[in-house]
């Protein structure tokens, strides 16, 4: 059975969910390992394996993913040998897989780390050498496929993020009257505050806000924060309507 090592910062953001499906998903049809330094999951099934990796809290991680932490993750390799690696991010994943001979790799840019083409020429530097060593790079929509060729000039496979519709479907609760339901990360540009001042000019509407991060969001007797669900479609099944009022998405799920 081929064996596939999927990479990945945390577990309970967007792309993380992603990753966590899809090795849910195929662990069929190949031996999934995760490479992640995401604490709390746990592997339930038989041919699916968590390998943790210290977290880093730096302005630039990949530096030291790429040199401290190299060691460790060449030994995950070793140990695995997958045939394939598939990185969910340029940086750091993309950047410190880059060089493991024995194995083909896929990047999957998260949005973010190639949205927009910064201005600073070292972080470009490590972005460019990731998208250009690797063996092959997939984006979740045509329109990041077409801002990679154009700003990086890497071609690229556009496959969009997938729905599980034996879970995304009508599940036969009552959908509440007048509820607004959010998923994503607590961070500014999910344009939170914006759903917040919308919440503060609508009191009658209940307003959920599922998903955690470290921005701090301003108490309102209508607006709840529900924290990080495993399991969302009971949400979604439960809300009058739902809100994605981000700023920009470059990873929609």
């Amino acid at each position: 059975m081929p064996k596939l090592l999927i990479a990945v910062d945390s577990l309970r953001t967007g792309i993380g969910i992603v990753a966590w499906n899809l090795a849910n998903s195929l662990d069929n049809k190949y031996e999934v390992h995760i490479l992640t330094n995401e604490k709390g999951f746990t592997a339930a099934k038989r041919r699916l394996f968590l390998h943790l990796v210290p977290r880093f809290r730096t302005p630039f991680r990949t530096i030291p993913y790429s040199t401290i932490l190299r060691p460790v993750m060449s030994s995950v390799i070793s140990r695995v040998l997958p045939d394939i690696v598939h990185t969910l991010s340029v940086l750091p994943w993309g950047y410190s897989l880059r060089l493991e001979e024995r194995t083909k790799m896929v990047v999957t840019p998260s949005g973010s780390d190639v949205y927009p083409r910064r201005e600073n020429s070292i972080y470009n530097y490590f972005v460019d050498h990731a998208l250009h060593e690797s063996t092959a790079v997939v984006c979740n929509s045509k329109w990041l496929s077409r801002y990679l060729l154009e700003n990086y000039h890497v071609p690229s496979v556009a496959i969009p993020t997938g729905v599980d519709t034996q879970v995304f479907r009508p599940l036969g609760h009552p959908t509440r009257d007048k509820v607004v339901l959010f998923v994503g990360r607590l961070i500014e540009k999910k344009g939170l505050l914006d759903l917040v001042e919308a919440a503060r000019a609508t009191p009658e509407y209940e307003f959920w806000l599922a998903g955690e991060g470290p921005l701090r969001i301003p108490q309102l007797p209508n607006v709840k924060i529900l924290g990080f669900h495993n399991n969302i479609a009971p949400l979604y099944a439960s809300a009058t309507l739902c809100a994605f009022p981000a700023h920009y998405e470059n990873f929609p799920n």
